[in-house]
């Protein structure tokens, strides 16, 4: 007998149920919703195995638990057909200290892209300006180690596969999690986004000319024209910056929060509107005095 006719003979078992297990969101379709996410899911669908869709299937059922993330190290349970749970472990390769120094000098420069990864939505170019520089925080397949003390022999096997795929729904809420597993922690890279960020700016301030201390140039001199005041202009319906809100989501009151707030957008805009009448209606008055003084 043929070795793949010794594994025909038994049919594949459903694995049994666990109670409080980790399930994916995702019911059914890919597994992560955002571009990060979706680029970390696609380094291993890029290859085709049926292995993969079985680790989705028991992504969605809760087969997983005690999943732990850390630096370069993702360790978990995952129940299979067997009465004991197999241990899964995911080993990312972590970036050296040069590598950490050339992306925050990179997010030192580029305070947007800083900005939006502490908010939770990094850009994709982003990630583009890590890679192009020589550093892929995004990893590639040959960066990731997977075992398993199940039977199968496959990396990823279907225990593995669902842990990653449930990796791929940590990254939809907190896209650090790509810093930690290539091996920084939250806490230190903030500190080296703060460091990078100093120092960027201490390296501008050096080459910026000096302020004059003559405070008649510093102010421009005495034929330092006064500036105009613009125009006021009005929206022509309603308040444009409020009425873009929209409904607040966690918004618990009786009233709209947009409809509570339209009186003092009123009460606002009349109050600029009358400075702004009486600044224009004195600057009338002073022209017309001028003008009467010339013979």
């Amino acid at each position: 007998m043929g070795f793949w006719q010794f594994f025909e003979r038994y049919a594949p078992t459903a694995p049994r149920e666990v109670r409080a297990g980790i399930k994916a969101k995702s019911k059914r379709g890919a597994i992560g919703e955002t571009p990060w996410a979706e680029a970390w899911r696609n380094v291993l669908e890029r290859q085709d195995d049926p292995r993969l869709s079985r680790g989705r299937s028991y992504a969605r059922r809760g087969q997983v638990f005690d999943l732990h993330l850390q630096s370069g190290l993702v360790e978990a349970h995952v129940q299979g057909s067997r009465p004991t749970p197999y241990k899964v472990k995911l080993a990312i390769r972590t970036l050296r200290e040069s590598d950490w120094t050339v992306v925050f000098g990179i997010l030192a420069r580029n305070p947007l892209h800083a900005a939006k990864l502490l908010a939770g939505q990094p850009s994709m170019e982003m990630f583009e300006l890590f890679r192009k520089a020589g550093v892929g925080i995004l990893p590639l397949l040959s960066d990731l180690t997977f075992s398993c003390n199940c039977p199968d022999w496959g990396a990823p096997c279907k225990h593995a596969a669902a842990v990653f795929y449930l990796i791929c729904e940590r990254l939809d809420k907190d896209p650090l999690l790509l810093f930690l597993l290539r091996g920084k922690e939250r806490e230190a890279a903030l500190l080296a986004l703060q460091k990078s960020a100093h120092e960027e700016q201490t390296e501008s301030a050096t080459v910026c000319e000096p302020l004059p201390v003559d405070l008649a140039l510093f102010w421009g001199g005495a034929d330092n024209a006064e500036m105009p005041t613009p125009p006021l202009l009005l929206p022509e319906q309603g308040f444009c910056m409020l009425d873009s809100l929209g409904a607040f989501p966690f918004w618990q009151g009786e009233v709209e929060i947009v409809e509570a707030l339209r009186p003092l957008y009123q009460a606002c805009q009349e109050v600029g509107v009358h400075l702004s009448d009486a600044q224009q209606g004195t600057s009338g008055v002073e022209q017309d005095d001028t003008e009467e003084d010339i013979p």
